[in-house]
């Protein structure tokens, strides 16, 4: 059974996803699990930590799911076919990435969970270089795979936006489409 802390968190997370951080208000995550605002301040210090909180979920879960697709897949190709996949699996049920949707938002949130989304989108820019270089045939230099990954990631994340505001996914999979076909 999950407790009270997870399960604000959890809606928070669903809210934000959404429709922003805006979206996320104390009164209705209180009314949502039976307890009145002032309460969820129990366990959330106020709205920064909790956005901060569940931010830092987030991207816990998302490195575990690239380490577990390095774990299942050996090409590169399926690789990133995975990780694209990961991102169309939210888009499925009509939300955005959470960090992505916080970027877009950045000016909403505080200094610490603006400095964890720098690092996230780094660390997936790294971790997609990383994969490019283990391509078959790959003659990528270390500084033309971080390129490619900083135009990947923009096309991801870009895709996600665009489709979000037409209500359907159909660029985020013909991006998945393309990079099937380039990636060896």
């Amino acid at each position: 059974m999950t407790n009270v802390k997870d399960e604000l968190k959890r809606l928070a997370t669903e809210q934000a996803q959404r429709g922003g951080v805006r979206s996320v208000t104390l009164r209705d995550l209180g009314r949502a699990v039976g307890i009145k605002s002032p309460s969820v301040l129990y366990h959330f210090k106020n709205k920064d930590t909790l956005v901060f909180e569940i931010t830092q979920d987030y991207v816990r879960r998302v490195h575990q799911t690239l380490s577990e697709i390095e774990r299942r897949h050996t090409s590169a190709k399926k690789r990133l076919l995975a990780a694209i996949d990961m991102f169309l699996e939210t888009q499925v049920k009509h939300e955005l990435g959470l960090c992505t949707m916080l970027a877009a938002e950045a000016h909403e949130v505080d200094e610490r969970t603006q400095n964890l989304l720098r690092d996230f989108f780094t660390d997936l820019e790294a971790w997609i270089a990383r994969v490019l270089r283990t391509a078959e045939g790959n003659t990528l230099t270390s500084g033309q795979a971080s390129a490619q990954s900083q135009l990947i990631l923009t096309a991801l994340e870009g895709a996600m936006l665009l489709d979000k505001a037409e209500g359907e996914p159909k660029r985020l999979p013909a991006l998945r489409s393309t990079l099937g076909r380039l990636v060896g």
